[in-house]
Parts: C-alpha cells; structure tokens; sequence
C-alpha cells in the first residue's frame, strides 16, 4: 500500500476538502485516488448511527456525493485527472512516460508526503456550497455554475445533479458518488 499521511495530517494538508492520489511515482503500490465527502450542495456528512433518511435528505446526500466526485464541475479538466490516474497503472505508466496532460494531473493531484501530524487548530465546518481552499488559492475553480441554491428542492437537486454528472464524467458518476457519500469519502485502488 502506499504511504498515506496520519489522520491529523489530512486535516492540517486540508486532504479532507479535497482529491487527492496516493502512490503516484511508487509503481511496487496501487495508486489511491481518494475523494472526500464535501459538502458542495448538502451537510451530508452524517453519523453512521443514522438509519432512517427522508427522501430529501437521502437526494441530497446522493447528490451532494456526486458533486464531491466531480468537484462540482468547477475544474475544467478534473475528468481528465481522473482518466489518468484511474488508467495509470493498467498501462504501467510512471512518470517519465506519462503524457505531459497526466504528468500535469499528477503534478496538481498527488499528494506532496508532508505529514503534518500536530493537533488541527480549529474546528473543521465548511460552509454548505463553497468551493474547498486548495482548488481556490491553485486557481482550479471556476464558479459552481450548476450548484444548487439551499432554498432548492431535491428534485430540482436531483435534475441539475445528473446534468452535472453526464456531462462531466458520464453517467457512472452518480453512483460512484453515492458510494463514496456513504462511506464517508470515496477511495479507489488501482
């Protein structure tokens, strides 16, 4: 497995808020493309001893979990990233032979090994439909053009969502991102 930071060391590197790859020059370890649970429509982040859901939380959850994975449509070439991290290994790429589009993925995605393990400061509350620091401060982001207002309803939600998935990553997406809600964040081995 390749070598992921302590769990204060994602909070402090703000790898919470945002994807990230793990073992990306490491080719003896799967690459780990890990997206968090954001809350880019919905405070979806809910505890696990949580059973029953109403059919507009349940939306929004499933919702807000597909915006985590496509980041909200707001990184024009987040899909690409995502392509090449998910392919990387099948072509026993590494980065000397990387196309220079995923050696630029790679470069923006993967994470840089600092692990900085002192106690968070601060309590960690992100505003519901705000864009994560790290795509901000790296000008990733355009605007959340399809984010949903919070006086919106989950069907509306639920239209402007599968708009958002087909035409980011297609339709595989909203189901990709209902996994990832429910467990709290989406990791995939490759």
């Amino acid at each position: 497995m390749p070598t992921v930071p302590s769990v204060n060391g994602f909070i402090n590197g703000g790898l919470n808020t945002r994807p990230v790859f793990f073992g990306c020059n490491d080719t003896d370890t799967p690459i780990i493309v890990y997206v968090p649970n954001y809350p880019w429509s919905y405070a979806s982040n809910t505890s696990t001893y949580k059973l029953d859901y109403t059919k507009d939380e349940a939306h929004g959850v499933v919702n807000s979990g597909m915006r985590s994975l496509t980041l909200n449509g707001t990184v024009e070439n987040w899909p690409k990233c995502l392509a090449c991290a998910l392919s990387d290994r099948s072509f026993s790429y590494t980065a000397e032979n990387r196309t220079s589009e995923c050696q630029q993925c790679f470069a923006t995605w993967c994470w840089n090994g600092v692990d900085d393990d002192s106690e968070p400061s601060g309590d960690y509350e992100p505003a519901v439909g705000s864009v994560p620091q790290f795509l901000s401060t790296n000008n990733l982001a355009t605007s959340p053009s399809n984010a949903p207002a919070s006086s919106s309803s989950a069907a509306s939600q639920s239209s402007q969502a599968a708009n958002g998935a087909s035409s980011m990553v297609g339709g595989w997406s909203m189901a990709v991102g209902a996994v990832g809600v429910l467990a709290g964040g989406l990791a995939v081995m490759l």
